[in-house]
This record gives C-alpha cells, sequence and structure tokens, in this order.
C-alpha cells in the first residue's frame, strides 16, 4: 500500500508573501483515510495540489511509498484525483470518461472493459454507462468522477471537495457511499473538505490546518474531546463551542472558574494543570449538548445557570436554543421535550467534567 508522506512542507506564491502552507509534517500509515479539514484559505487544497504535482513545493519534501516526488510529473506519483468540478468530457459518455486515462495508457480492451465494469457495479451506476454527463444528475456526475479515479487503480486517492457542489440531502448520501466504498478500495486517500462532518464521519485521522499551519492531528474522537487549542475546540463540532470569560478561584480546597452569569466547580483531576498559573483569568468552552435541564443533573461537581430562551429551534430529536450568558451569545442544544418557547427562562447545570479552558493569550488548551 502507498502512503503519503509531508515533511516540513512549505509553500509561497510570492517572495514576500507569506506562507499558504507553513512547515506541514504528517506521516499517513498505509490504507489510511486523512482529511485535511479547515476554513476556505487555510492551504488545505493546495497541500493536496503539491501532493497531486499540480503545484511546486516552495521546501521541504513530499514522499509517497518511500519515494520522494517533489520533482516528478503527475503522471509518474502513482496518484488518482477526484475534483470538486467533476471535470467530465461533456462528448464522451460515462464508459468513455471513465477509461479516458487506459486508453491514454494503451491497455487492453479487455482490461479497460473489465476495470470499468468493477469500478461501475462499485458505484452502482452500471445503467448509466452509455449516457452523456448532460443526462446525468450532480450526484451520478459525481460517482463517475469518481469511478474515473478508481479505474486507474492508483496508489493514493486525492479527493478535493468533491461533494460541495451537491444539495444537502446528496451530500449526506455520498458521504455514507464514500464510507462503504473505502472499505472496498482499500487504499490510501487524502480528502480535502471545509464540512466537519464529512471529516468526522470519514476520517481515520484529520488534520486541522489555520493559516497554512496544522493545529492538531488525531482521529475524530481524539479532535472532539481533546482540542489542543481554541481553533481546533471551537471548529470541531455542531454547533460549535460556547467560549466565555472565566477567572480561576480555589475556596476552601474547591476549584471553580467563575464569570459573568456562571459558576461552575472543576473536577480534581484539573487541578495539577491549573496549579502554578500566573495568570487565572481563563477562557471557558461548552459545548451545546453539555447543557441539560437542572433536574436532570447527576454529576459531582459542575454549576447551575439559568438562562433566558431568545430563539428555540426545533430540528427533531434535540432543539437549538440561543440564549445570553452576561451579556455574550450562548447556543445550546437540549432535547425537544425539554425545550421551552422564546420568551421563558430556564435552570440549566453544566457538569464539571465539560468545561473546557484555554489560556487567553495564545488559545491553548490548559
Amino acid at each position: 500500500m502507498s502512503r503519503v508522506c509531508l515533511i516540513d512542507v512549505c509553500k509561497t506564491f510570492a517572495a514576500a508573501a507569506p506562507p499558504v502552507v507553513d512547515k506541514l509534517s504528517v506521516e499517513m500509515a498505509e490504507n489510511e483515510f486523512l482529511v485535511l479539514l479547515g476554513p476556505s484559505g487555510c492551504g488545505k487544497s493546495t497541500t493536496m495540489r503539491m501532493i497531486a504535482g499540480l503545484e511546486t513545493v516552495t521546501s521541504g519534501e513530499i514522499r509517497i511509498d518511500g519515494r520522494v516526488v517533489n520533482d516528478l510529473e503527475p503522471k509518474d506519483r502513482d496518484v488518482a484525483m477526484v475534483f470538486q468540478d467533476y471535470a467530465l468530457y461533456p462528448h464522451m459518455n460515462v464508459a468513455r470518461n471513465m477509461s479516458f486515462s487506459l486508453r491514454l495508457a494503451r491497455l487492453s480492451a479487455d482490461e479497460i472493459k473489465r476495470r470499468v465494469a468493477v469500478a461501475a457495479k462499485m458505484l452502482d451506476i452500471e445503467e448509466l454507462l452509455n449516457r452523456k454527463p448532460a443526462q446525468l444528475s450532480g450526484g451520478q456526475r459525481q460517482r463517475v468522477a469518481i469511478g474515473r479515479a478508481i479505474v486507474r487503480d492508483a496508489g493514493v486517492f486525492l479527493f478535493d471537495e468533491p461533494l460541495s457542489n451537491l444539495d444537502a440531502r446528496l451530500r449526506g448520501q455520498m458521504r455514507d457511499e464514500l464510507a462503504l466504498m473505502r472499505r472496498e478500495l482499500n487504499k490510501s486517500v487524502v480528502y480535502v473538505t471545509h464540512d466537519q462532518i464529512e471529516a468526522m464521519t470519514l476520517g481515520d485521522r484529520i488534520v486541522v490546518l489555520s493559516d497554512g499551519r496544522a493545529q492538531q492531528i488525531g482521529t475524530p474522537e481524539a479532535l472532539y474531546k481533546r482540542p489542543t487549542n481554541q481553533f481546533v475546540a471551537g471548529f470541531i463540532g455542531t454547533p460549535p463551542m460556547n467560549f466565555l470569560p472565566g477567572e480561576l478561584r480555589e475556596t476552601d480546597g474547591e476549584l471553580t472558574v467563575d464569570g459573568d452569569g456562571f459558576c461552575f466547580a472543576l473536577p480534581d483531576r484539573m487541578r495539577e494543570r491549573v496549579s502554578g498559573r500566573h495568570r487565572r483569568e481563563v477562557v471557558v468552552g461548552v459545548r451545546p449538548a453539555a447543557f441539560m435541564p437542572a433536574a436532570e443533573a447527576r454529576a459531582d461537581t459542575g454549576g447551575r445557570l439559568k438562562l433566558p430562551v431568545l430563539v428555540s429551534e426545533y430540528v427533531g430529536a434535540s432543539s437549538i436554543v440561543i440564549s445570553r450568558c452576561g451579556g455574550r451569545r450562548i447556543v445550546l442544544e437540549i432535547r425537544s421535550d425539554n425545550a421551552l418557547p422564546a420568551g421563558d427562562s430556564m435552570e440549566f447545570f453544566v457538569a464539571g467534567e465539560a468545561v473546557y479552558l484555554f489560556d487567553p493569550e495564545n488559545g491553548q488548551a490548559i
């Protein structure tokens, strides 16, 4: 199995400009699904284009299967890429679109037919092989684009935001199909997206990028439960984490963090992390799902706070509640059967185990 390894990779487009990708290092495991996740302009697509050979590397090394590929042409890197805009030839039918690279490589007609048939069956597009792209839906065109990559049987597959042009329903459907397909591919995959749901559901590991730098690399669970900084904590999770200014205090042996409108007792495991801090000011992070009706509180540590319901949005099993705490907007996610209409107020509880602390100066987790 081919593996991709990036070693201190940098990319600048102008001598005086800041790097678009800045000292990015990551090593893939065999058969790993690695996601590059971040907002627009963070360098994720540029990183993928450098892996594919469509952009030059300013400094650092890119290795594929142990071989430095910085100066190799795209065709010599053993990679297959799926683009955001499908890039299908409108005058060719699906079968010819999928087999185009194989015909250029002068494979036999029987081998081309076999590979196209295998990919078409995997993607459930067997009945579409004689249609032109104009006769296909967006989801069907994306399947064809993926099929064109699959038939090449490359060592590494590169997906550059392949679902961003689809509507919400089709994105969810294609995301599920990609999750099933990856097991059949048994290949290394690098997948670029700005959609954290795609990243969390598809990736074995995720590289969270901001301003060209890797903020954290880890499993979806690690990023969600143990973010290394405030950026990652706010980027991973839907709705995003709430942040409130607070101050650490220790009274009668109890460690608390309090601010305008809240006071949370913290578990003993946090004591070692905050001991010796010269500054007592912190940023308090609480995920929307951590709020529960006070009547349901069972935790040993935490705190109660009474919050107004400004907006209540019913989304099925849960409701999204917009509120204010100490003059700051916060978002809660609670069971719909606990939701109150706008204009009411409700007492909530947040467990101490669900409270995150960050340094207000550098944003690093405490």
